[in-house]
């Protein structure tokens, strides 16, 4: 029970056997995180900060179009049909409550792991609804059955008025369904990715991992027909609860998006069973 000498100490051998901690237990300043998930077409959307709700008129069809005109006729007539969509913004939260002691124990890395998780969280679920306003809003002849050579091509040749063309996928159906593909002449039409930002090309378009998506299906189209209004961008505070002794961390954000052209996605997914 006395303490040894500078010679003792230098001579002993410290084992779990005879000593009650050899090694103290440190708890390193990093959290290895395990539920993270990748949304892409959150940043990909075609994003209006109007910070208010906004109204959206809509050209959905034309009944009388331009044409050869006589000399002297009367000139041909647009009739021109509009709908208007109003995003008025749906709210969005979550909130993480510590103990007064849990927060005094916590390692330095803990706050900035819960606010990165709750941003990352807010994310998902605007990914989550962004997939599938995009299902809904579609036209109902670019929903695809069968993801197979024929049922891509499908997909692509439904698209109208659109741009850069990305294909969304999970790494599960990208790898099972599209890494392996050929065409009618026994080609590969998957193409390995060239930058980091892709994860790979399918017939012209760039291949992104979105875990909004199912294993089963592939959401092509152009993202910027998707418009996101945001209302209130997402912000992150704290504050204490003097009553029960917690710290509260909460997320909020305001936004709401519509696809504002049915023709400009198409979902080629497996049939169901």
């Amino acid at each position: 029970g006395e303490d040894m000498s500078d010679i003792e100490r230098r001579a002993f051998t410290f084992l779990t056997t005879n000593t009650t901690a050899p090694l103290p237990t440190v708890m390193q300043n990093r959290i290895i995180d395990l539920i993270g998930e990748a949304h892409p077409i959150v940043a990909d959307v075609y994003t209006m900060h109007s910070n208010s709700a906004i109204t959206i008129p809509v050209a959905k069809s034309i009944d009388a179009d331009a044409g050869a005109t006589a000399e002297g006729a009367a000139s041909n007539e647009l009739q021109i049909t509009f709908d208007d969509v109003n995003l008025s913004g749906a709210d969005y939260t979550a909130n993480v409550k510590l103990s007064y002691k849990m927060q005094r124990m916590a390692i330095p890395a803990f706050e900035d792991y819960l606010i990165a998780k709750i941003a990352e969280r807010l994310g998902a679920v605007l990914a989550t609804g962004i997939v599938a306003n995009i299902k809904a809003q579609m036209a109902a002849g670019n929903k695809v059955t069968g993801i197979d050579y024929a049922g891509i091509c499908a997909g692509f040749g439904e698209l109208k008025r659109v741009g850069q063309v990305v294909v969304y996928g999970t790494r599960k159906g990208v790898y099972n369904k599209l890494v392996g593909m050929v065409d009618g002449n026994k080609r590969p039409i998957f193409q390995q990715p060239i930058t980091a930002a892709a994860a790979g090309h399918l017939l012209g378009a760039v291949i992104k991992f979105e875990d909004a998506v199912g294993d089963t299906e592939l959401l092509i189209g152009d993202p910027k027909k998707y418009l996101q209004n945001v209302v209130a961008p997402i912000i992150i505070e704290s504050d204490k609860d003097l009553d029960k002794h917690q710290v509260v961390y909460s997320g909020y954000t305001c936004q709401e998006g519509t696809l504002t052209d049915d023709k400009a996605f198409s979902l080629v997914a497996e049939a169901a069973g």
